[in-house]
Parts: C-alpha cells; structure tokens; sequence
C-alpha cells in the first residue's frame, strides 16, 4: 500500500521540482535588474561624494562649492559664482542668501551696509555689492546710531552695539566671550570679543577660560 503511493507521487514530486528550477517571470518594460552587489552607479556631473542636497543645489546652479574648516574644527561648504558672490551652501539653499544679494562673509570687514550696486536699495552683505557712499542711515546704523554691522556665524548681519553686555556670564552667547575684569567693568562680565582684546585680552587667553559659576 505504502509502496504504491510512493510510486503515485513520485510525477507530482518531479514536476514541482522543475517548475522551481525554470525561468521565472519576465521583467516588465519598465523594470531593471538591481546592480550587482548591490552597488550604485556614481552620480553624473562629477557629484560622487557630495554629502548633502545644499552641495548640490550649488553645482547644479552653475556654482562652485568649496569647503572650509570652521574655527572649531567642523567643515562647511562655500558655493561661489561667476559674479563674485558667495554664499554659505545651507544658507542659499534656504535662500537666505543669493549670487544677486550676498551675505557670506568670515570677518567683520568682509560686510558692508549701503545700497546695492545694481538695485540701489538698502542692502546689508558682500561688501562688494554695497556701494558706501550712499547711505540708508536708519537701515545701517538705526535711527539711535545704536546698530553695527557684524559677522556673524559667517553671515553679515545688523546688530545693537555692545549687545553682549546683556548677558551675564553663565549665559554669555556663542558670538560673545567672557573677560576679565577692568576699567570699565568691575567683575568679570560677558563682553563682545572687541572688546575683550581692545583691554588686552586675546582669543588664546578667553578661550582656555572657564565662566565662573
């Protein structure tokens, strides 16, 4: 009995096994066979290795991206144009800054407020878009005189004058540091770092300086 139905299921056994073996479902038109060890092919455009979409967004628009080492170590990216304009990549990929109306800047002196060479309207940026001999006083300086223009995280921006002098020193801003004390302060007291090194205290002495608890 039990012989007999091994013999029975035998061609079913042989005909499962070669469905397996064949060929299976053709892919469709728009189907693609995956890479071989699931490899990608590099970008087009030389783009291999741009680590984020503001790179690209940069060279995809005709600039030129640079990196840069940052003062604390880290690295950023710096999208040039044929016109002179630079901007940090994540702030124009934002479009907090453009190749028309440039902020970009890594010292003071590389920001200036006026009006724009091209539009003639107040701008605030790249010093070289912002022609100086034709001011916009409340725009630039306020209408106290109580604004300057700074560099701040690598962006040319307006700001109160002194205005770290409202913080105390455990909660001293990252754009401030902490100085010692002098004529014009009693204690120690956060201060904008101008000020600092005008008295005689650089960046090697605030920076190996803990704020006092």
């Amino acid at each position: 009995m039990i012989k007999s139905a091994l013999i029975l299921a035998l061609p079913i056994f042989f005909l499962l096994v070669a469905g397996c073996a064949g060929p299976g479902a053709p892919l469709s038109d728009n189907a693609t066979s995956p890479p071989a060890n699931n490899s990608t092919a590099p970008p087009a455009n030389n783009t291999a290795g741009i680590p984020n979409p503001a790179s690209l967004f940069c060279l995809e628009r005709n600039g030129t991206l640079e990196m840069r080492t940052a003062a604390g170590g880290g690295q950023y990216g710096v999208c040039s144009f044929a016109n002179g304009a630079r901007c940090e990549e994540w702030a124009y990929y934002r479009g907090e800054c453009t190749p028309e109306e440039p902020n970009f800047c890594q010292a003071d002196s590389d920001c200036a407020c006026g009006v724009h060479v091209s539009t003639r309207d107040c701008f605030l940026g790249q010093k070289e878009f912002v022609d100086e001999t034709e001011q916009c006083p409340d725009f630039c300086t306020g209408i106290a005189a109580h604004l300057e223009t700074k560099c701040v995280s690598n962006r040319c921006k307006s700001q109160m004058k002194d205005w770290c002098t409202n913080f105390g020193v455990d909660t001293c801003p990252a754009d401030c540091v902490v100085c010692p004390p002098c004529e014009v302060c009693s204690s120690i007291s956060c201060q904008s770092e101008e000020f600092c090194e005008s008295i005689g205290f650089g960046r090697d002495w605030y920076n190996t300086t803990v704020n006092p608890k």
